[in-house]
């Protein structure tokens, strides 16, 4: 059938036709190319095969070499209304540079046909991708040029919520011959045992550290920024950060994997903290490379925090954290390994104004750690009832297949007056990565007689589906709220 007459058949048929699934991707393109009613058509139907409807507030772009969903919407007559835009580069080159600038250049040029963008994620590569260096100081150069000119770009379209992930590739240098600070400075260190841990092939001679990305434009609308790359906490992208840091109006900040090594964050943190005092809330993410000495210290100069997050599996609170007094006089909402929650907590004065306290609790410290946690929670409550508080009490978990607590030695704990370190505990959170006992759930839900709400996290391989999940908590005296991967169920309508 020619295009034409193919084209003057009723858009419900088009649609029909085009909406099957033997009409590939590519033939969808091909056609919006033919006319605008195709076009309109056609697309329709290219976004709604990407779950994009009209009701979509977000979009994720896996970026590709050939016909990827960023090449369809810089072709489209009409853009679809979001607020949420994820960015996934494709792994770039170990040996040149010149294709991951061509995708920053596309992503840029997107961006520039909106007049606002409310959030924007740039995974830059793979997680944990090991790669060769960028290049000599051309192509760092090149590189600096391009990523500052779209954060700027991001920027400029008022966007509230910027997070950058991964690519710690891109910064690698060879430490020799810098024009930049001097012998001794934090900065200078930093790059050095940066280049320490970072690789273990030899690193080319990549330029000088005088290499810096544009400075950040100001930007009045920013309030969140999340970092989980090295491209933005070593040379050039640290610069742009704390100038941004210092120049705009973030609230909220989140720092996390990306960034492996205890001694690169030795040097971040006490920048990051002489860069913002305004901080409410501050996340660490895996904050297992970095030393709780570094964070207390980051700590003590944000008084306006209102909420903290910080996730470590290596913290079982079975020995106090040495560290500095800490005050944190506005902060209500605190989530943490036991360690720093018991630090905190036995300082006179130091939570004044808590509201709720999650413990996050991983089971790799089997088969003594339930007994570690029910100390920690006695001692925790014990110290907040002698300061005359009494926040929110919940529990995080996350589950290891291999080392979980059966429902057996569970049902053990709870006959010898376990549950008592758990009265207070209003709210469970579990989260089951890998195939796991379910029956352990309702032991787990057991322990907690006071629990008003469960939160279940269940990953691709669990080998669990709601009506068994349904089934475990139907047996315990649980009668709360229970969501399951974010989504609320209705316990009382199942029973």
């Amino acid at each position: 059938m020619a295009a034409g007459k193919f084209g003057d058949l009723p858009t419900e048929i088009l649609t029909h036709i085009l909406d099957d699934p033997l009409v590939s991707l590519d033939a969808l393109y091909s056609l919006a190319l033919l006319c605008r009613r195709l076009h309109l058509i056609a697309l329709s139907v290219y976004f709604s095969r990407h779950e994009m409807t009209s009701v979509s507030r977000s979009l994720q772009i896996q970026m590709a070499e050939n016909r990827d969903l960023l090449a369809v919407l810089q072709m489209a007559l009409f853009l679809p209304d979001v607020d949420d835009l994820t960015f996934i580069f494709p792994h770039p080159s170990c040996v040149s540079i010149s294709p991951i600038l061509r995708e920053l250049r596309r992503v840029e040029t997107y961006l520039s046909r909106f007049h606002s963008v409310k959030g924007v994620t740039l995974q830059l590569d793979e997680p944990h991708s090991v790669c060769l260096s960028v290049g000599d100081e051309i192509a760092l150069r090149a590189w600096s040029i391009g990523l500052g000119s779209l954060l700027n770009c991001i920027l400029e379209k008022e966007c509230s919520c910027l997070a950058v992930m991964y690519g710690a590739q891109m910064t690698r240098y060879k430490a020799r011959n810098f024009s930049g600070p001097p012998r001794g400075s934090r900065i200078r260190r930093l790059l050095e045992t940066f280049l320490c841990h970072s690789t273990e092939m030899p690193a080319r001679d990549e330029g000088h550290i005088d290499i810096q990305l544009a400075p950040p434009l100001p930007s009045s609308r920013l309030r969140s920024l999340t970092i989980q790359s090295a491209t933005l906490v070593i040379p050039p992208g640290l610069h742009w950060t704390l100038a941004l840091l210092r120049n705009s109006n973030i609230t909220s900040l989140t720092l996390g994997r990306g960034v492996e090594g205890a001694a690169v964050w030795s040097d971040v943190l006490p920048l990051i903290g002489s860069a913002t005092q305004r901080l409410t809330s501050l996340d660490f993410l895996g904050a297992d490379f970095i030393l709780p000495l570094d964070i207390l210290g980051l700590l003590s100069g944000l008084p306006a925090l209102v909420h903290l997050g910080i996730s470590s599996t290596q913290d079982s609170g079975s020995y106090p954290l040495e560290g500095p007094p800490t005050q944190l006089p506005a902060l209500q909402t605190l989530r943490a390994p036991p360690g720093f929650v018991r630090h905190f907590v036995q300082q006179p004065l130091s939570l004044p104004s808590i509201r709720s306290i999650c413990i996050l609790w991983s089971e790799i410290f089997a088969p003594i750690g339930i007994r570690i946690l029910g100390t920690v929670l006695s001692d925790i409550t014990q110290t907040l009832h002698t300061r005359g508080l009494s926040p929110s009490m919940s529990v995080s978990c996350d589950v290891t297949p291999r080392m979980t607590y059966s429902h057996e030695l569970l049902a053990q704990y709870s006959m010898g007056g376990f549950p008592a370190f758990l009265a207070n505990i209003t709210a469970l959170e579990i989260t089951m990565t890998n195939v796991w006992n379910v029956n352990d759930l309702g032991a787990w839900i057991g322990l907690c007689p006071r629990m008003q709400r469960v939160d279940i996290t269940l990953g691709p391989w669990s080998g669990i589906d709601l009506p068994t999940v349904l089934q475990v908590v139907k047996s315990t005296n649980f009668r709360g709220e229970m969501t399951l991967n974010g989504e609320v169920c209705n316990i009382g309508a199942e029973w």
